[in-house]
């Protein structure tokens, strides 16, 4: 009996059998937690499986870690750069059995944190700058706080009878399942994943379209020029995933302009995170609202705010104060329980 057809969701037993006692792994730890590029890199060359990932849901470990401080962090980061290229090489006097040089690896990382955690590592010229961070795909989405409202349907809601669910860990248990395949020198045997016609058409006209926004004068022609460049390959990377994952045996169009909205989409992220806040008139227009928010804490209704805000703020139209006021909602500075007529602002005690 297939545990993923029936009506209850399947145990983690169910998933994945518990070995023996007698019957340990050979190298236990695929994934990591705590960033260290040394353990993780001697992980690959002391027998550990070409496969590993890096899963943290507090990035301040790895932003704020000693890996990515001071002599450190060049080095750290030409690492990770090379592990996204399927490499690793490490040598060292002192532990011959930890040095060595491997090659067709898979290397996955996951980073997830609060803004104030990335602030200090997105605004580094070395770690921006250097190209890592180019391979990643940045995704910061507007705060929900205040807008995540309960009903007694939603409560009720199972999601085991969500067949979506089913299919999507049928699926997960289906590719861990399925066992590797090893070159004669112990690296990943990969198959290769085709692109369509179709696929490739829609994939060269968004590569020439970023390709041109990187040309002077163009969005992408300074900061995030790192970060347009790969767009081509990203978009390829994301496309084969998406592929694999569906069963596919090509990528197909459908595929491709999938992949490509996610990569379109993490482009954007960086760019606001670069720039975009560099240049946003809203941005700037709400900031200084905010200061003279704190500044004078009985001035707490949109009426207040469109009539006596400083004019540099540009919120003195009943319109234009609301829009400053939502961007500090969405950013979690106000809340408000009466569409902005009165509201609170972060540190006034009760907010």
């Amino acid at each position: 009996m297939n545990p993923f057809n029936s009506h209850k969701m399947p145990t983690l037993e169910q998933i994945c059998p518990p070995r023996a006692p007698d019957d340990l792994p050979a190298y236990p730890r695929l994934i990591h937690s705590d960033f260290s590029i040394e353990s993780i890199l001697k992980a690959y060359l002391t027998g550990g499986p070409p496969s590993q990932a890096l899963f943290t849901d507090e990035g301040a470990v790895v932003f704020h870690g000693h890996n990515l401080k001071g002599d450190t962090a060049g080095s750290s980061l030409a690492h990770l750069t090379k592990l996204y290229d399927g490499m690793c090489e490490r040598q060292r006097q002192s532990d011959p059995e930890g040095s060595g040089s491997c090659f067709e690896l898979a290397f996955t990382a996951s980073i997830s944190c609060q803004p104030v955690a990335a602030k200090q590592a997105l605004s580094d010229d070395l770690m921006m700058g250097q190209g890592c961070f180019a391979r990643f795909l940045l995704a910061h989405p507007k705060p929900r706080a205040g807008q995540r409202f309960e009903t007694k349907e939603s409560l009720s809601k199972d999601p085991s009878a969500d067949r979506r669910i089913y299919e999507y860990w049928n699926r997960v248990r289906d590719l861990a399942f399925k066992p590797p395949r090893f070159d004669e020198y112990g690296g990943l045997r990969r198959e290769l994943m085709p692109l369509s016609d179709a696929a490739l058409e829609v994939w060269l006209a968004c590569y020439n379209e970023y390709e041109k926004k990187q040309a002077k004068g163009g969005m992408y022609a300074e900061k995030l020029k790192p970060f347009a460049g790969r767009f081509g390959e990203n978009s390829l990377r994301v496309a084969t995933v998406l592929a694999a994952f569906d069963g596919h045996t090509e990528i197909n169009a459908e595929v491709m302009a999938n992949a490509i909205r996610i990569v379109a989409y993490s482009l954007g992220q960086w760019w606001h995170t670069m720039e975009g806040a560099e240049t946003d008139p809203a941005t700037a227009n709400a900031s200084g609202l905010l200061e003279w928010l704190k500044a004078n804490p009985e001035q707490r209704t949109l009426v207040a705010v469109y009539q006596k805000s400083p004019r540099r703020c540009q919120c003195r139209t009943k319109q234009k104060a609301q829009i400053a006021l939502a961007h500090l909602r969405d950013l979690d500075w106000i809340r408000t329980s009466d569409g902005f007529k009165t509201f609170r602002v972060w540190g006034d005690g009760n907010a």
